[in-house]
């Protein structure tokens, strides 16, 4: 997507499924042109997302993605 956008994973689905959260979370990233960002809104109940997002994120895409304000 040649564009910065918001994609919203906060729904039930993903309150009861971390493992589609980071699944779909990749999947967007990946869809994002460079230059561009995607947020990545996710449920408040599973807390910030630099506990269980930010590090697989990096370890997925490395430096290709810049994760500054990303949480």
């Amino acid at each position: 997507m040649e564009k910065n956008w918001s994609v919203s994973l906060e729904h039930g689905e993903y309150v009861n499924n971390l493992e589609l959260l980071i699944n779909d979370a990749m999947a967007a990233v990946s869809q994002t042109a460079k230059g561009y960002y995607v947020n990545i809104v996710t449920p408040a109940k599973l807390g910030n997302p630099d506990d269980y997002l930010t590090d697989v994120l990096l370890l997925h895409f490395g430096n290709k993605v810049d994760v500054e304000g990303m949480f």
